[in-house]
């Protein structure tokens, strides 16, 4: 019969999961990641890791959901501080996320992994571009500064650009990368404000 946690319990385990994954992915990468290493960390058998998550790729998706909703909370009390955003709140946010936010997952992703993830995973856990562009549009409403005209479709292009090059940064010259990531940031960040 399988172990009966407390909910409480049941979330401790979770968490710790997503936290020894992602320590296992920086080590490992996601495809060298095993669940038998994983539940050997946190101390529970492998069957019961499927009580918790139905694949390695629903807990990579809820390691990801988790820093989504991370870096929104950031947004959101940025806005609320300062009751708007502009330029530099969106650059340093995503100069955080790159080069700073060492939980960033997409860091340690590789591209064959997003592929990976988005044969393996269910159609309810993968991000729809309607899902991207409706918290794009909700924070566009708060910055000041914006062009009266701008193309979201070319800022959400310009934002998964920036993800792909950092997901495959193993491939490019270390030296000058920051510059380049940098002005990919600037690119963006000219489409959607005035200059």
């Amino acid at each position: 019969m399988p172990k009966v946690y407390s909910p409480q319990k049941r979330e401790e385990i979770r968490e710790r999961l997503m936290q020894e994954a992602l320590i296992l992915i920086k080590q490992h990468g996601m495809q060298r990641m095993s669940i038998e290493a994983l539940t050997s960390r946190v101390g529970i058998a492998k069957g019961t890791f499927y009580s918790f998550y139905k694949s390695k790729e629903s807990l990579i998706y809820h390691i990801v959901k988790c820093y989504h909703d991370k870096i929104n909370m950031r947004i959101k009390l940025v806005r609320e501080e300062k009751g708007y955003l502009d330029r530099d709140d969106i650059r340093n946010y995503y100069y955080s996320m790159m080069f700073v936010d060492d939980d960033n997952i997409y860091n340690y992703l590789r591209q064959d992994d997003f592929v990976s993830l988005s044969i393996n995973l269910p159609e309810e856990y993968r991000t729809r571009r309607d899902v991207i562009r409706e918290r794009i549009q909700e924070n566009l409403k708060y910055i000041k500064g914006k062009k009266e005209q701008y193309d979201l479709d070319a800022v959400i292009n310009w934002s998964q650009i920036i993800n792909i090059t950092l997901g495959n940064r193993k491939l490019l010259a270390e030296e000058g990368l920051d510059k380049i990531i940098n002005q990919l940031i600037e690119n963006m960040l000219d489409e959607l404000f005035e200059v």
